[in-house]
């Protein structure tokens, strides 16, 4: 029996916590999904990362992040493409991509200069 991850789990979660969001890629042109154009729908979150800098108590920084459902998208979004977020008023580079095999991928940001 195969379970429909995407199907069963990223929709409803994506149409409970998704918000639009607005990409541009580095290489031109489009990406398209089923928003429209540069258009589409992740969930952002601030996100965290613990950072040893050789002390006795290590640090965290800010690592934000976009959650995509990749089957909104043709191609999807990749590195170095800028995605804005609306909700806090930012534009990001994405600068990594972790595809987790099931739909899914995390798109590791930084803020634009």
């Amino acid at each position: 029996m195969s379970i429909d991850f995407n199907a069963l789990v990223l929709g409803p979660t994506f149409d409970a916590f998704a918000e639009p969001v607005t990409f541009i890629p580095a290489a031109g042109g489009t990406i398209t999904s089923l928003y429209g154009p540069n258009q589409g729908r992740g969930v952002f979150d601030h996100g965290h990362r613990i950072v040893d800098l050789g002390g006795d108590a290590p640090s965290s920084m800010e690592m934000p992040v976009l959650g995509v459902r990749l089957s909104e998208f043709a191609p999807p979004p990749q590195q170095n493409d800028r995605v804005t977020v609306p909700s806090v008023g930012l534009t990001y580079i994405v600068k990594d991509d972790e595809p987790d095999g099931h739909g899914h991928s995390l798109l590791r940001l930084e803020v634009a200069a």
